[in-house]
């Protein structure tokens, strides 16, 4: 069976970078034939963006990603670009937060004073549904899990699709690799796996 996978650091393959433990996404090759797409880091727009990069007919099943509805989309990312695991990534307060108070450069200046004076949440999240509702309409439900490890990421899925949670997982396993240690990495694999088996065997 193939298995698109599409979204953020919940989906990515850390293993790229990280070898301590393989996270769910890398387990699921065990099993299918799996085609990853997803990076650390990014928004809901490039998430858009790795969907339309593929012909969605020729995979039996599709993982789709659900971000943080605060990341800002950028082409350059001012820290990460070089980044094995982060390279494609796009802007987060928390992120910018940090890296500001360890390297103080112009750029980062800039883009915190814009999410102090300019940056709206509503509109943020407005946009966030917006961007994801696009991508459900190029989804078959029948064929598609929606994921995220992010609380209440749910509520912004407002079509009848299934959503496998990751959130409790990486709360309750946290660990470096797609956000979760390697037991929680197991659980949520099989968790998969299961809903993706009983789909195919009806």
């Amino acid at each position: 069976m193939k298995i698109l996978i599409t979204g953020d650091s919940w989906e990515a393959n850390w293993n790229v970078k990280h070898k301590t433990y393989t996270g769910w996404p890398n387990i699921l090759a065990d099993y299918f034939d799996i085609t990853n797409i997803a990076q650390a880091g990014v928004s809901q727009y490039k998430i858009c963006k790795q969907i339309d990069s593929v012909n969605l007919d020729d995979y039996d099943f599709i993982i789709f990603g659900i971000t943080s509805p605060y990341r800002i989309y950028t082409p350059n990312h001012p820290v990460h670009k070089q980044d094995k695991l982060h390279s494609n990534s796009d802007l987060i307060f928390t992120d910018i937060e940090y890296h500001l108070s360890q390297n103080p450069t112009d750029d980062l200046k800039s883009i915190m004073n814009f999410y102090h004076n300019h940056f709206d949440v509503e509109y943020a999240e407005f946009i966030h549904k917006l961007l994801i509702n696009w991508a459900l309409s190029k989804l078959d439900k029948n064929k598609t899990i929606i994921s995220s490890n992010i609380e209440n990421n749910k509520n912004f899925i407002t079509k009848d699709f299934n959503f496998l949670d990751g959130y409790e997982i990486s709360a309750s396993y946290p660990g470096l690799i797609n956000h979760t240690s390697e037991e929680g990495n197991q659980i949520f694999a099989k968790e998969v796996i299961k809903y993706i088996d009983e789909k195919v065997d009806k």
